[in-house]
């Protein structure tokens, strides 16, 4: 009821389709930013290793962006470069705590938990 209020008083019209479910939003957000955030990892990554002497393809950087942020890490592809190095560190870092939230609130989806939503913005509308 008060998220309709909020959408009259925004001046938004009020339409029948049902309003997206809180814990579908919990888990659409980070999941949309993780796989955002894996492409901006891959063309990073294949610009900062064409310098070097093995030069990685597009499907080299997104094997290398999965291999990394799945935290199996074979070995078989590093990056060579000291730009490359400085970008997996910040790129890992923000991108470990992404999937973790991802995996936190998709096995909260599938086990019918609620899904914390801890955007201010979320969690005013549920208010």
């Amino acid at each position: 009821m008060r998220a309709r209020g909020l959408k009259i008083c925004l001046g938004l019209k009020d339409s029948d389709e049902p309003l997206p479910k809180p814990s579908d939003a919990g888990f659409l957000v980070p999941f949309l930013t993780f796989v955002v955030w894996l492409f901006v990892g891959m063309a990073l990554f294949e610009h900062t290793e064409a310098e070097a002497d093995d030069t990685w393809t597009f499907l080299e950087s997104f094997y290398f962006s999965i291999v990394t942020l799945s935290t199996i890490g074979f070995g078989d592809y590093y990056p060579t470069t000291d730009q490359g190095a400085d970008v997996l560190f910040v790129w890992a870092s923000f991108g470990l705590g992404l999937l973790a939230t991802v995996i936190s609130n998709g096995t909260d989806l599938i086990a019918g938990n609620p899904v914390k939503i801890r955007l201010p913005f979320f969690a005013a509308m549920r208010k």
